[in-house]
């Protein structure tokens, strides 16, 4: 939720996002159903961007146009948190 919310502040800010990384795109809604929150709810926000689940291949495939980088770690161990590398 946290980093949805970091990406909502910028895109206030007319910033464009070229690509979205998560290691599990399979939660389409977040915690409550319907709630319109999880990864897969926030990147349908920002259609253009090319999603990714491994951050290196994103960083490798990106490195000329991407100007920043935002990076949330949950605050408490999840399944996602504890991917294969």
């Amino acid at each position: 939720m946290r980093g949805a919310e970091n990406l909502r502040q910028l895109a206030d800010l007319q910033h464009n996002f070229l690509a979205v990384c998560d290691v599990d795109w399979s939660t389409p809604t977040g915690g409550r159903e319907g709630s319109g929150r999880g990864n897969v709810a926030t990147a349908n926000n920002y259609p253009n961007a090319k999603r990714y689940e491994d951050y290196r291949r994103m960083l490798e495939e990106q490195e000329k146009n991407i100007d920043g980088v935002v990076y949330r770690l949950p605050t408490m161990p999840t399944p996602a948190s504890r991917s294969k590398r």
